[in-house]
């Protein structure tokens, strides 16, 4: 489970992140260009990863995963209508439900969740338009977990 005093659900660049902390990485191909990656806690991406899953059906929970374009226009898809749901819903069955994460093996605190729905519906916010953008000029974008065992 999640520290809950550590979560604050934004998007960091590569000089904002501690190298103590584990983070997920997604990079725009081979991320060169500026802005060509963005970080995450690890912690608080699992709160989108659900989605991800749910529309990449090659997803590996493993390190690595290298998701082409065309794909992450499904993925974008939904996030978008998930920031939609998640500003009506009111229990946290329907939360689970939008972010799909008791269809995956993710280590949240699943009760959580509703609590920090306005912080995940920004965090899904700022990630679509990232992607957005990196989307129409990169083949791939990468996810790659930074984590202390790797």
């Amino acid at each position: 489970m999640e520290n809950r005093e550590n979560l604050d659900f934004r998007i960091y660049n590569k000089k904002e992140i501690s190298s103590d902390i584990e983070y997920v990485k997604m990079q725009a191909g081979r991320g060169k260009k500026a802005d060509g990656s963005i970080n995450i806690k690890f912690n608080e991406f699992q709160y989108i990863e659900g989605i991800i899953v749910d529309k990449y059906r090659e997803y590996s929970m493993s390190t690595e995963n290298k998701i082409s374009s065309s794909d992450w226009s499904r993925i974008m898809d939904e996030f978008k209508e998930a920031t939609v749901d998640l500003l009506e819903c009111k229990t946290q069955d329907d939360v689970d439900d939008i972010l799909k994460l008791r269809n995956h093996d993710l280590h949240i605190d699943l009760e959580s969740v509703l609590e920090y729905k306005e912080e995940i519906i920004k965090l899904l916010t700022g990630v679509n338009a990232w992607l957005t953008k990196k989307t129409q000029d990169e083949h791939y974008i990468l996810i790659i977990k930074k984590r202390d065992h790797d």
